[in-house]
């Protein structure tokens, strides 16, 4: 994976069965130049990620289809190793603990500080100085 020094052109993908937290989310990445695909399940994500792997996800703990944890799992599965951002409104210890045991950059609390949000963001994607 080539590795950008702006987030300009960087692939974002947003998991999130909010409607409202995922346009929010698309409108902040947009603003700011990333190329943003969003999707509402897992299960839909997941069917479009092998494609055009996206270099950073945005991903909800709590999705309808499967959990969060459970799309990370079939990430790995994969081998597709992508940095993941969880944001959930209602984590569980054990949650926090294997998502980022398991490789997570980060678990964000919902409501989400946009500002928090953007430094993970160029955490994951841009090289560290």
């Amino acid at each position: 994976m080539t590795i950008p020094n702006s987030l300009t052109s960087v692939k974002i993908a947003v998991v999130d069965d909010d409607c409202h937290v995922r346009a929010s989310y698309v409108e902040l990445l947009t603003a700011v130049g990333c190329k943003v695909v969003a999707y509402a399940t897992g299960g839909d994500f997941l069917q479009h990620v092998q494609d055009d792997a996206p270099q950073c996800i945005i991903l909800d703990l709590r999705l309808p289809d499967m959990s969060g944890l459970d799309v990370q799992a079939e990430l790995s599965a994969r081998r597709i190793d992508v940095p993941l951002i969880f944001v959930s409104g209602a984590a569980r210890p054990q949650e926090i603990r294997k998502a980022l045991a398991q490789g997570a950059v980060a678990l964000l609390d919902k409501p989400v500080d946009v500002q928090l949000l953007m430094e993970r963001v160029r955490q994951a994607v841009l090289p560290q100085p």
